[in-house]
């Protein structure tokens, strides 16, 4: 976190591909090929969880996006992540 860019530099990221992360655009990193377990690192690397990632793929706010969830008891999650 210290030294985002350079840490994608040493591991030979193109321009591109440094800028979906730097958005956290998960659904952009998916369609360009990325692998769902990376993705997972790095979201929780950046303080994100999968519920989170969810919600933006599908463009909604995390609480509209638990709404849709199978046997959602309408409590609310941590979202301090």
């Amino acid at each position: 976190m210290a030294d985002e860019r350079g840490y994608m530099n040493r591991y030979g990221l193109t321009e591109a591909e440094a800028r979906l992360i730097e958005r956290r655009d998960w659904a952009a990193m998916i369609e360009a090929g990325g692998n769902i377990y990376l993705l997972l690192k790095i979201a929780g690397t950046v303080g994100q969880n999968l519920l989170q990632m969810g919600a933006q793929m599908r463009g909604e706010s995390l609480d509209a996006f638990m709404q849709t969830r199978p046997h959602n008891s309408g409590t609310s999650i941590e979202r301090s992540r």
